[in-house]
């Protein structure tokens, strides 16, 4: 089973990235045909017992990397556990078209 953690607008906020609403993204990630399950309001930094809560066996992201406001990577605790992969992100014009036709969807 895929699992997907999207975070929580909050946490979003309090660490400036590339973000949008809470319920768009959502929406976005149960879209992904691998994606079995969307956990909402996942913590910001991933860690081993949110992991395990889940069965996780490992975490995967990008290679986008995302920091908290103190510059802390996110997934520090993940990666030093040896339960995090990475793929390369591609932020081009086709990913932003993407974004922009979803947004401009209802919901």
């Amino acid at each position: 089973m895929s699992r997907s953690f999207v975070h929580n607008i909050v946490f979003t906020i309090a660490h400036p990235t590339f973000w949008v609403l809470r319920e768009f993204r959502y929406k976005m990630v149960r879209g992904i045909k691998w994606v079995d399950e969307v956990i909402e309001g996942a913590p910001y930094v991933t860690t081993l017992e949110t992991l395990d809560k889940y069965d996780c066996q490992f975490c995967v992201h990008g290679d986008d990397i995302t920091t908290t406001a103190d510059g802390v990577d996110t997934y520090h605790i993940v990666k030093s556990a040896g339960r995090y992969k990475y793929y390369k992100f591609l932020f081009n014009y086709f990913f932003l078209n993407f974004l922009a036709r979803l947004h401009l969807k209802s919901f």
